[in-house]
């Protein structure tokens, strides 16, 4: 079976981009605090508490601060950015946490003012000797509501297409440590979300996840794993699913395993009477060399056919990865993904600057991670939020170079959801209720250059293309691109300032074109 290294999956894209910030890093991420998570930090020595605390100022030049096709409104902004932290661990609790406020003043357009308060916390509670557990999170997040909506990630505000998501979770679970190396895990999971928007309707997860298995009886291995999962919305049909798979493996020699899978499904997605499948399928994990790992799956499933393939390799100064999936998921779980992936940036960012190798420094970042048992498998968050369980294809590559003062680093993507319930049991507005489907492709590229110790410059370019298809009201289209060229330097061991100029552009639901210059400058105390 898949050992229990950190799969790198797409998460390295963003990890090579972590390595574009380097020295430009905020003093929170270099303390590798945590910030937004899902998972336990128990695991280590006690390292006490730690409280961090961070103010950004900024001000912004925008000539189309309504985002509008009319040029003509351009405006000043003043935004005030206070932010807190804090991680820690006292043997039989542990925890981190990051939050800011976001403090937006606009001089012309005063009705585009905002206050947003982001973050999250998590923490891990042992309740009897490292077996009985129980882990905590909470997150607020700014996201697309709609795949023709502006990104929430371009720092673009734009109330109309996004939104303030906030998940609350809490997860009591059991580990278990049985004789001839038997191990497994008994869990529950509650998960409560709510927005600000009606056309995602607050629910209630529910989910019930248990696994068993055992890699001693070499060249085999077994994982027995069993979920239950339901969905519970204030304005649409509840839904469910669960599933139990066996997992077996046959080490052909050390470096490749063979693997076969067979299980059960159950769902209601097309209906409310529901439908069961027999789940069957297998692949192969290969690893040549430390540096280089291959591994695909393949599932017969009741969508029709499933996949998972990985590969990564890397270099000296450089590395290339990649994901292919088509599974069943939800927003809940995808943007808890980003989570993780904002987590891992900040372990990657920790990581001494005199190791120059970017896929080393995502390989002793994977140990501080597995350290801290946190869970070995990361994915990307979801380019929009929906309140139903999607069929999800994605595709993503990712490839980096890393030199002595410059680093060199570029990804495609290509995304697509498409609707499993019948839309009358989705809110209206859910672009899943709209649409069969919705799909994204794009990528980006950035350049930086060490200008000096404490200087550096970046050059960054993002071009995507969205659409939705298949609705009653016909197709409907959105390209966006933009680029983004700054310059940031040390003032002072906690102190750092900038420049960033920045060209957005909107193409197809909405057509709008902007230029911002921003100064900012960040302390922390």
């Amino acid at each position: 079976m898949p050992d229990s290294r950190l799969r790198l999956n797409a998460v390295v894209a963003a990890c090579f981009c972590a390595g574009l910030l380097g020295s430009s890093a905020s003093a929170l991420a270099q303390e590798g605090f945590p910030g937004l998570s899902a998972g336990g930090l128990l695991s280590g020595p006690p390292a006490g508490w730690r409280l961090k605390s961070q103010l950004d100022v900024s001000t912004r030049w925008t000539d189309n601060a309504r985002l509008s096709t009319q040029k003509g409104g351009g405006d000043y902004e003043l935004r005030i950015v206070p932010a807190v932290s804090f991680s820690g661990n006292s043997g039989r609790l542990s925890g981190a946490a990051r939050f800011s406020w976001e403090n937006s003043y606009y001089a012309r357009n005063k009705e585009s003012s905002h206050n947003t308060l982001t973050g999250g916390a998590t923490g891990t509670a042992d309740l009897y000797e490292r077996k009985l557990l129980v882990d905590g999170a909470l997150s607020m997040s700014r996201q697309r509501t709609s795949v023709l909506g502006t990104p929430a990630s371009t720092g673009v505000y734009d109330p109309n297409s996004q939104t303030m998501v906030r998940n609350y979770s809490i997860s009591p679970y059991y580990l278990l440590r049985g004789s001839s190396g038997l191990s497994g895990e008994l869990r529950y999971r509650y998960t409560y979300t709510d927005s600000d928007t009606s056309t995602l309707s607050n629910n209630r997860q529910h989910q019930a996840l248990f696994s068993l298995g055992s890699e001693t009886a070499a060249p085999l291995g077994w994982m027995f794993q069993a979920s239950y999962s339901s969905l519970s919305y204030e304005q649409a049909q509840d839904s469910y699913t669960a599933s139990a798979r066996l997992t077996g493996t046959y080490a052909v020699d050390p470096l490749f395993h063979l693997i076969a899978i067979g299980g059960y499904e159950a769902n209601n997605f097309v209906s409310t009477v529901g439908q069961n499948q027999v789940i069957y399928g297998g692949g192969f994990e290969w690893t040549p060399s430390p540096r280089t790992r291959v591994y695909a799956s393949i599932e017969d499933r009741f969508f029709g056919t499933g996949y998972n393939a990985q590969i990564s390799w890397r270099g000296p100064r450089s590395g290339i990865s990649g994901r292919f999936v088509r599974d069943v998921t939800t927003s809940s779980n995808t943007l808890d993904a980003n989570m993780l992936v904002n987590l891992y940036l900040s372990y990657v960012m920790s990581i001494s600057r005199d190791v120059t190798d970017p896929l080393e420094r995502l390989r002793l970042a994977s140990e501080t991670w597995k350290e801290r048992g946190l869970p070995d498998t990361i994915g990307q968050g979801t380019t929009y939020v929906t309140q139903a369980y999607f069929l999800e294809q994605r595709g993503e590559l990712a490839g980096s170079w890393n030199g002595v003062r410059n680093t060199l680093s570029a990804s495609l993507y290509k995304r697509k959801h498409s609707r499993l319930a019948d839309p009358s049991m989705l809110a209206p507005g859910d672009d899943l209720a709209t649409f069969d489907h919705t799909d994204e492709i794009g990528g980006n590229i950035f350049a930086t250059h060490t200008l000096s110790p404490r200087t550096s410059a970046m050059l960054g370019f993002n071009v995507s293309r969205s659409r939705g298809a298949g609705g009653f009201t016909g197709d409907s289209q959105a390209r966006w691109r933009s680029a983004t060229l700054s310059a940031s330097t040390s003032l002072g061991v906690r102190t750092r300032g900038g420049l960033i100029y920045q060209y957005n552009a909107s193409r197809g639901s909405s057509d709008f074109d902007e230029n911002s210059l921003t100064a900012n400058i960040g302390m922390t105390f």
